[in-house]
């Protein structure tokens, strides 16, 4: 059984001991724990359609299930004590591909605004890869190759990886990391977004995976140390029972 995302962030806090308003504060937790069925409108959910067919995004076994094959839902869920228009925004959380992205591919999760703005987009493609093998990379705002900084590692299917990605608000940059290797930058240029949630995608040329055990910090003035911190929470709630 899943520990409830409340428990999550209290223990997390705690653990890491934050007591100032300037450290490193959860904003979204979620562990996709909910009765098998679509995400929107599951008892207990925040996540609501920005986009594409209602109800396509789905969850079983307390993960999210992702595909561009046949389905183009968009959803978000609100971060707390947002609008953010400084600091650092950083998301961890796990992915498993069943089914390869296109060549090209396309991005499956970012940071948003009240409207279209995106940024921080995460891109599932081939590019670079080794046949029957595919790479992330991160773009802040176009989401194609030719504005994706691909991490320089293939990447298998049915295996579990952990993603950390960025959006900082003070520079208008992202960057990507995955199971705790170096990050990569995004190439393209952007300019600055109130970011008021996290939001999933599902289009063309993404493939299939699950992703699950989502967290996301704001850290209001970014430093090593506060860095080190969102790491730590982000860490605690990989944990389950």
């Amino acid at each position: 059984m899943k520990i409830k995302s409340s428990i999550f962030a209290a223990s997390a806090v705690f653990a890491i001991g934050l007591q100032s308003a300037e450290a490193a504060v959860l904003v979204l937790t979620e562990t996709f724990g909910y009765a098998a069925g679509p995400l929107v409108g599951a008892t207990g959910s925040p996540w609501v359609n920005h986009n594409g067919g209602t109800g396509q995004v789905d969850v079983s076994g307390g993960t999210v299930n992702l595909t561009g094959i046949t389905e183009t839902e968009d959803v978000n869920a609100p971060l707390s004590g947002s609008p953010y228009t400084v600091g650092l925004l950083t998301a961890r959380f796990t992915v498993n591909f069943s089914a390869l992205p296109t060549t090209v591919g396309s991005y499956f999760a970012h940071f948003k605004d009240s409207g279209f703005g995106f940024r921080s987009r995460l891109v599932a493609n081939t590019t670079g890869a080794a046949a029957g093998a595919f790479r992330l990379g991160i773009s802040n705002a176009g989401g194609n190759a030719a504005t994706t900084t691909n991490v320089a590692s293939d990447l298998a299917l049915g295996t579990n990886y952990t993603v950390v990605m960025t959006w900082n608000l003070d520079t208008s940059s992202s960057t990507l990391s995955i199971n705790g290797g170096p990050a990569v930058s995004a190439p393209d240029t952007a300019t600055a977004i109130t970011v008021e949630s996290f939001a999933l995608r599902q289009a063309s040329g993404i493939g299939t995976l699950t992703m699950d055990n989502l967290g996301v910090v704001y850290i209001p003035e970014p430093s090593s140390a506060m860095l080190l911190g969102a790491m730590g929470i982000l860490g605690i709630l990989r944990r389950r029972r």
